[in-house]
């Protein structure tokens, strides 16, 4: 909790870090496949594959310790890489993960401190640092630049969900 409310309060000393100035309008499409994202995850009715490789994905996601991490910037940080992971990869889940992960986040953290942490990586992607463990989920590591480019933006998608500024079909 004390992390949390430390998160929050540096974030606000920093009034370059306002939720309110983060835009949406330029985001690529959820449909695209560049930093895709469905709010529905595949069924054994709809995809057999796709829902196999997102049971799957929970199940490793349950036990992955950076996204259990205590401190709310780095799961937060580690969840927007494994989304861009995926992506990166075209693994089965890339349409899926981000909405799975976004709602185990909002499982785990205060609505406040994942706001904070979420902003932070929008704004400042740059500062991030995209370490993760991607053997956990077999996807290849692309290239630090580009991995940062799609946290940005799968943290606005994540930020904009949270805030009600995006729509959640």
């Amino acid at each position: 909790m004390i992390l949390h409310l430390l998160l929050a309060a540096a974030l606000a000393a920093d009034p370059a870090l306002d939720p309110q100035t983060v835009t949406y309008t330029d985001l690529p499409e959820d449909s695209g496949t560049y930093t895709p994202w469905s709010e529905t995850p595949a069924t054994p009715e709809t995809d057999p594959f796709a829902a196999e490789a997102v049971r799957e994905f929970r199940r490793r996601l349950a036990v992955w310790a950076p996204a259990q991490a205590k401190d709310p910037r780095a799961a937060v940080e580690a969840c927007l890489a494994l989304a861009s992971l995926v992506d990166a990869a075209r693994h089965p889940v890339e349409f899926d993960a981000p909405a799975i992960l976004l709602t185990h986040l909002q499982a785990r953290l205060p609505r406040e401190a994942l706001v904070a942490a979420l902003t932070r990586v929008a704004l400042r992607p740059a500062e991030c640092m995209p370490l993760t463990d991607e053997a956990a989920f077999e996807v290849a590591y692309p290239e630090v630049q580009d991995l940062r480019d799609r946290m940005a933006i799968y943290a606005r998608k994540m930020l904009g969900r949270v805030l009600g500024r995006l729509p959640v079909r």
